[in-house]
């Protein structure tokens, strides 16, 4: 075992004992006296329709050419799709062609071409040619498993695939595959063992690789026909390779390593010698993602989202460019930046863009013109003035830590009226980023939503994501309720009024906190609901599924889940779950499981909403016969009908709600009792 990972190790012992110190931080709990009257002085908004809420933006993918000149975009159309070309200069766009196959489309390195990826080929168009074309160079073989994995930075027109042998014996079936415009392709890496991440030196050389064991991500130097390790990253920390400085000997990456939170550091692959390069000043979030300039191959810009998206750079000229943007744009930017060029690639959002906008940014003349406003329009969303702003929110729970969510207020109500609808995420390693949600229907038709960041979310930080280790039925639960309660003495809600839903873990949730309180909820909905953690994640670790990018799911148990080792610690979860203590359940549940969940068998669900039934309380269940756990891209009616049956569910104490034929038909197939 290297010295490297057992530092690891102890480093995570000190974070998880760490955790108790969270609970003394000091937190100025956000006033919202000044959101509440501004927003019950403001008329009620228009109401739209939850068809409308669900309806996705017509621009599905935009991307900046790296001399910054042109953008192609991609649009959703009636049947299929259609990709674009816009001339940033000329404001002149031509469309290239429809398709009912595309998947997406990447910009080759030199700017020249553009690559296409469809289900089962790799093509490329001269987007600039008059009668453009779209060539198919490679297909995927279906005798092998193989996915496009990116375009190749070190060469002007070429990318990469990553391949499996399956179709014989084979003591390195796992292929990195250079391709290229004609076809042609080079094996630049084969082994046992799937490559995750990879850098080129300037040569266009493969120089270093990331690859699994059981139980961390390794860092290779290739030397040859050597593999030389040089660092090691436990199971829960993807590292990212940033660049490396060979001058300085140091490769950069992105990751925890020993710190708290997520960083862009430096590593001397001589000396060992780790230097911090870049935290989040605010000391709240992680470090989201990295921009490498690739003409001089500087970092340029670093993005962390806290309450919204925070950008910086490694100069005071940059720091100054987003500063101003963020001052000129309200929510979250998502920034394609460069060094080449005078333009860089906005897309704004925020919780009133039902839509995301697009802008152009010249960072000579720091002038914003707004693009694409017509293909926006096109798809018909929903204006700013009937949504609200999804306000940030700090908190502390009952035992003192401090914690980070979201409200939205409906306008024109009195507010501590009006009933609280709390919506829990999933994961429960994930969050909450307080952008635009469909859920907005659910403001805009009064109720006022709140979305927590408990416990054992990510993006705050390895002490915020680790402090529910063991409590995920207990203390992450009531961080949930010290949540409620906080907002409800803002004067937000009306506590006999109140409702709560969630997807995954978020319908865990539902179920374990109906059970544990059962009057405080007037009904609850929970979709693809785990109602045992231990044997979820069992379940989940034998299939393999939630791999941490090749290392198996049981590595990462004992760092965010519990003990596995402890019996008494996994009795304790077990005698807590809502399987043991569906008795709780006394209000309305409303349940919907996909029938072809590969994480949450969907017998588990039945049994549940059977034992329910039988003992005579209140329970609908919908069984989707043709869903997973998630429904998929393609699905436009599951999302739509998942959306009806929460405002229908809740609604059906104080009003009506409007259905459609879809949703009809849908029911009728699917429910249960």
């Amino acid at each position: 075992m290297n010295i490297n990972y057992l530092n690891n190790i102890l480093t995570l012992g000190m974070l998880f004992l760490s955790t108790q110190l969270l609970s003394q931080t000091n937190i100025n709990e956000t006033d919202l006296s000044a959101e509440i009257a501004s927003h019950q002085s403001t008329a009620i908004a228009k109401p739209f329709s939850f068809q409308q809420a669900v309806t996705k933006s017509k621009i599905r993918l935009v991307q900046l050419s790296p001399d910054g000149k042109h953008l192609f975009y991609i649009t959703k159309e009636t049947n299929g799709v259609a990709l674009h070309l816009l001339d940033i200069k000329t404001d002149i766009s031509k469309t290239l062609f429809h398709s009912t196959v595309l998947k997406r489309a990447d910009w080759s390195t030199d700017g020249k071409i553009l690559f296409l990826q469809g289900e089962s080929y790799l093509a490329y168009i001269d987007p600039f040619a008059q009668n453009a074309k779209a060539q198919i160079f490679y297909r995927f073989n279906d005798k092998n498993e193989e996915t496009f994995y990116g375009i190749d930075s070190s060469q002007e027109q070429q990318l990469l695939v990553s391949r499996k042998i399956i179709t014989k014996n084979d003591s390195k079936p796992h292929q990195l595959v250079r391709i290229n415009k004609e076809g042609g392709e080079t094996i630049l890496y084969a082994d046992k063992i799937k490559i995750y991440d990879h850098l080129f030196d300037d040569s266009g050389k493969l120089s270093f690789i990331r690859q699994p064991d059981k139980q961390r991500h390794n860092i290779y130097l290739l030397n040859g026909k050597k593999k030389i390790f040089v660092f090691s990253c436990m199971v829960i920390d993807q590292c990212r390779m940033i660049k490396f400085n060979n001058a300085t000997q140091e490769l950069f990456i992105l990751g925890f390593n020993d710190f708290n939170f997520r960083s862009l550091y430096s590593l001397n692959i001589q000396t060992k010698t780790i230097k911090l390069i870049h935290q989040d000043p605010m000391q709240i979030a992680d470090l989201l993602s990295v921009n490498i300039d690739a003409t001089t191959g500087e970092v340029i810009q670093l993005d962390y989202l806290s309450d919204r998206m925070r950008h910086y750079g490694l100069s005071d000229e940059l720091d100054t460019q987003y500063q101003w943007l963020e001052s000129q744009l309200v929510g979250n930017l998502y920034i394609s930046s460069r060094k080449n060029g005078d333009n860089w690639l906005l897309k704004h959002t925020n919780a009133q863009l039902h839509h995301h906008k697009y802008y152009i940014y010249n960072i000579k003349t720091r002038k914003l013109k707004p693009i694409l406003q017509q293909s926006r329009l096109a798809g018909q969303p929903i204006s700013s003035e009937q949504l609200v702003t999804n306000i940030p929110i700090s908190y502390s729970t009952s035992d003192g830590m401090a914690q980070h969510g979201y409200v939205m207020l409906p306008t024109g109500r009195n507010l501590s009226e009006v009933p609280l609808l709390t919506s829990i995420h999933g994961g429960p390693f994930s969050r909450v980023r307080g952008g635009y949600s469909p859920i907005q229907y659910l403001v805009n038709q009064g109720y006022a939503v709140f979305q927590p960041n408990f416990r054992s979310s990510t993006g705050y930080g390895l002490q915020y994501m680790l402090a529910g280790k063991e409590k995920f039925s207990t203390r992450v639960q009531q961080d949930i309720i010290d949540g409620i309660n906080y907002l409800l003495n803002q004067g937000i809600g009306n506590k006999q009024k109140m409702g709560i839903f969630g997807h995954s873990f978020g319908g865990y949730s539902v179920l374990s906190l109906m059970a544990s309180h059962p009057d405080m909820f007037v009904a609850g909905v929970a979709t693809a609901p785990g109602t045992d953690l231990l044997d979820l994640l069992k379940t989940m670790d034998h299939k393999g599924i939630n791999e941490y990018e090749g290392v198996p799911l049981k590595a990462a148990l004992p760092i965010l889940f519990a003990d596995m080792q402890s019996q008494s610690v996994l009795n304790k979860i077990k005698s807590t779950s809502p399987r043991a203590s569906w008795k709780g359940i006394k209000k309305p549940l409303l349940m919907w499981g996909g029938a072809k969940d590969e994480r949450i068998p969907i017998t588990h669900l039945r049994d549940f909403a059977l034992k329910l039934k039988q003992a005579g309380q209140p329970i609908e269940f919908i069984e989707d016969k043709n869903t997973g756990h998630n429904p998929a891209k393609s699905d436009t009616i599951t999302p739509k009908v998942m959306l009806y049956l929460i405002s229908e569910y809740f609604n059906r104490y104080m009003k009506q709600t409007d259905t459609d034929s879809d949703i009809d038909l849908y029911l009728k197939r699917f429910r249960v009792y």
